[in-house]
Parts: C-alpha cells; structure tokens; sequence
C-alpha cells in the first residue's frame, strides 16, 4: 500500500491539528516512530483495533500486537530499513483486540533533517485478511486443480503407453512430434529420441506414399480422415496398417498436427486375401462346372438325337414296313398291338424331342432369348398347370449369346423352383433394358415365406442359388431373392453391354 505520510514533515506535524485529522480520517492504523524504532503515535483507529491504551504500545510495545511466527521476518525487515533509510515494507499479522490475528500490510518512510539523518518514521497498517484468505482459496484451487492435472496427465499418459495400438502426433511436414511405445514397436524403432523431428514418409511403402502424404496436409488444415497404407519398418518388415486422424491444436504454438491413432491390419488383410482366393477358387469351379454342365447337355442333347433319336425312328418305319407286309388274315389281329407300338414310338421321339429342347434350346440359337422365353413358358404352362406370362421392354432385346444362355438357364431355375415349392398358380416373367442394365424378374403368387431370412437359407441348395449367382456374376451381374409377403421374386441385374 502507498504510505500515508510524504516524505518532507518535521516532527511538529504529529501533534498539528490538520495532519492529525488526515491521520484519523484514512481507513488505516497509523503509527509513528522514533529513528530507533520506539513508537510515540498511534491514530484512534489502531488504538481501537487493538484494545490496547498508548502507554501499552509505546516504545517496543508495538512488538507484542504482531503474531508470534511473523515477529522474526518483520524485525529483520525493520532492522535493515533502519540501517539503510529506504522504505520499509512487509506483511504480517496483527492481534486484534478480541485476541483474533488478521493479516496487514505494513509501510513506513522516514522523516529526514537538512543533513539527511532519519529523525523520525511514519507508517501505515493496512488490513489484507480478505485478499490474503482470497490468496490462500486461491492457492489452495489451483493447487488442487494442478495435482488433478496431473494426475489426470499421468494416467492418460498410462493409457496411451499401454495402448496396443499405435497413437502418434505429427506436424504438416510429416516429422514426429510424440510416439507411444506401441507406435515404436510397429516402427521397429529402439526409442523415441531416435525418432523425434524424423520425417515419416520413408516410412510407408512406396505405392502409399503420396496418399499418406496428403492426408496428413489435409488434417492438419483441420480435416478428419483415415487411410489404409502398408507400413515398412526400420528392420524392413512390412505390414498393412490402418489409421484415422484428426487435428490438433497446440496452445503453445498455434499450430494445427495430426493426432492419429494406426492399427496394424496385417492379419485382416491376409484373411481377406484369403477369403479372396477361396473365393475366386469357387468361382472358378463353379464356372467351370457350369460349362462342363452345359458341356454335357450338348453332349447329351447331340447323343439322343444321333442314337436313340435315329433308333427310334428307324424303328418306327421297320414297324410300318412290317405291318405292311403281314398277310391280311394276320394283319387284323397284329393292327391294334402294332398302332400302340407305334404310338408308344411316336410317343418316346417327341419325349425325347421335348428334352433335346430343354438341353439345348433351338430357339435360343437361332431366334434369341425372347422367342426362347415365351417357347419354355409356353411349354412350362402346359407341363405344370401353372399360367405364365412373358413381357419385354424393349419387345425383343438381343445380348450376346453367353449372356442371353446364362439368363435363360436362371429362368429355367427360377421356374422349376416355382413350380415345387411356390404351390402358386401363375408366374411372371419380365424382362427390361434401362439405365445401362438389364433387368430380370421371375415372379410367382405362391405362398412365399413368413421368415425370408431362414427361408432363403433353408432353400438355398435347392434353388440352385449359387449357380444362378454365378451365372449372373460371370456378366458383371447379380442374383437376389425376395419374399415381399405373398409369392417370391428373383430378381437377376447385368450390365446392358452389347443389348440391343
């Protein structure tokens, strides 16, 4: 606090009526001394705070009024204003008159004589209690809120050091700012100093590079992102990561880094690449029993026409020719056995007939899918009682051979499935070119599934699914199943290439 007093008084100031008023109308304890400390003048509002009397505070009195653990610091501090003449200052607690200590600021400047010798001291007591406790409140929360910092810091920093996966801080350039031990492990680093201000991109495999480069420019403009990169470490070894970023803000400097944390996905990728292969591996068998199973019905449809086919017909005229050459008395009796034998062998050719069509379809061949659709439709109706119906928009769309023969084998498929398992009595076929692709639908009004998901699994096998999918999948396509509450849908989507 400043002092009450300026330094130019003489010693007839403490008993002048004007300086006296000044001293008893300041909010302060006034007090004067003599050059060796003996106090002579105290103001009204000292004496009160005190509840001692003048003669009880004069001279070394004063001592007594100050709290025994601050008495040594305040008379070393008063000693060496003494000595030197400067200012006095300090801070101690002073008893009240109900015997309670509250704290004061204390300052005096001394009164000198023309020759410069101290003929007297003029101080002040100003009461702090408030902001000391203030202080004290204050002291005692932010050293609370500092320990609970800390201990906060030290336990996130135990999470990030026993965190298996790899939590990194990095600048815009790509330099290594902070690593946690499982970072360094990935890296094949011995220790962090090693690797600190170390730019990171030597780091990632070549073909990554650029990408881990620009994602790291991209978060530290304040962009989240992540990345898949295969990591090379300082040994050489390689293994596929995956990371995800966000920006960071340092207070210090301002400047925005990537806190990133990166998983090592080595194992998930190598089971993808597995699964992968398994995958191609199917398809690949499936592809090729698919064309060993269409291989077959060429076969097949080419070995009843050539054998049975001709034998049969061959026989039928053997059998006219013999009816021809019986005598007539014979003849009545052997006619009616004779026509049934015929029949029968009319009766097998068209049989044999209707399967070479199913094995290989003429119309497919020569006049397209369409034509061949509405022939099996046709023929499919009358086998099995159910109506069927064929539409196309455009009304006669032409694929390549390979396409039009996979879509129509996956309708045969989708037919005979209706035809055992819907119970319905009408199916729809529908055909459609638009946006790219071509698109289609078989349809039933059977009784469909109360549980789609268990139905669809249930009948897989039987449905022929991953046939019919493969066939699709081989033009770029797909098969899907639907159920949507009364009949089934199976519904085939390929790309429009070559449609006309």
């Amino acid at each position: 606090m400043a002092p009450v007093y300026p330094e130019q008084l003489d010693a007839a100031h403490t008993t002048n009526p004007i300086y006296r008023l000044i001293a008893e109308s300041i909010p302060h304890l006034v007090w004067a001394t003599d050059p060796d400390g003996a106090a002579d003048y105290f103001n009204s509002r000292l004496l009160d705070y005190t509840g001692m009397g003048a003669g009880e505070l004069s001279g070394l009195g004063w001592r007594g009024i100050i709290h025994p653990d601050d008495r040594g610091h305040v008379l070393l501090a008063w000693n060496a204003a003494a000595r030197s003449g400067e200012r006095y200052t300090s801070e101690c607690r002073l008893r009240r008159g109900d015997g309670t200590y509250r704290w004061h600021h204390v300052s005096a400047l001394p009164l000198r004589a023309s020759d410069g010798s101290i003929l007297r001291w003029f101080g002040t007591c100003t009461d702090i209690e408030d902001q000391v406790r203030g202080a004290q409140v204050l002291e005692t929360l932010v050293r609370e809120r500092t320990r609970a910092l800390h201990e906060a810091q030290t336990r996130l920093q135990q999470i990030i050091d026993n965190e298996p996966e790899c939590v990194k801080l990095l600048d815009a350039q790509g330099r290594l700012l902070e690593m946690n031990p499982a970072g360094l492990r990935m890296i094949e680093a011995d220790g962090l100093q090693a690797m600190l201000g170390e730019c990171v991109y030597p780091l990632i495999a070549p073909e990554h590079r650029e990408a881990f480069r620009d994602l790291t420019e991209r978060v530290c403009r304040g962009e989240r992102g992540s990345l898949e990169f295969e990591l090379v470490g300082l040994k050489g070894t390689r293994r596929f990561m995956e990371t995800h970023a966000a920006p960071f803000r340092e207070e210090a400097s301002g400047e925005t880094r990537l806190l990133g944390v990166t998983r090592d996905i080595t194992d998930r990728k190598r089971a993808e690449e597995k699964a992968s292969r398994y995958a191609r591996d199917v398809s690949s068998l499936l592809d090729r029993l698919i064309g060993t199973q269409e291989s077959e019905r060429r076969r097949l449809a080419d070995d009843l026409h050539d054998l049975i086919g001709q034998n049969l017909t061959a026989l039928g005229i053997e059998l006219s020719a013999l009816k021809a050459r019986l005598p007539p008395e014979a003849r009545s009796e052997a006619a009616p056995r004779l026509d049934a034998m015929g029949a029968l062998i009319d009766g097998t050719i068209e049989a044999i007939r209707g399967v070479m069509t199913e094995l290989r379809p003429p119309a497919l061949e020569e006049f397209g899918l369409m034509a061949a659709l509405r022939w099996h439709a046709s023929s499919f109706g009358k086998r099995t009682g159910m109506k069927t119906a064929v539409s196309a928009s455009p009304r006669d769309i032409r694929l390549p051979k390979d396409a039009e023969l996979a879509l129509f084998r996956i309708v045969q498929e989708a037919l005979t499935n209706a035809a055992k398992h819907s119970g319905g009595t009408s199916v729809e076929i529908d055909l459609r070119a638009e946006g790219g692709r071509v698109k289609l639908e078989v349809r039933d009004d059977g009784r469909g599934f109360p549980d789609p998901v268990g139905a669809r699994l249930e009948r897989r096998g039987g449905w022929g699914l991953p046939a019919m999918r493969e066939r699709a999948e081989a033009h770029g396509g797909s098969v899907r199943i639907e159920f949507p509450g009364r009949g089934t849908r199976v519904v085939v989507e390929i790309p429009a290439r070559d449609a006309a």
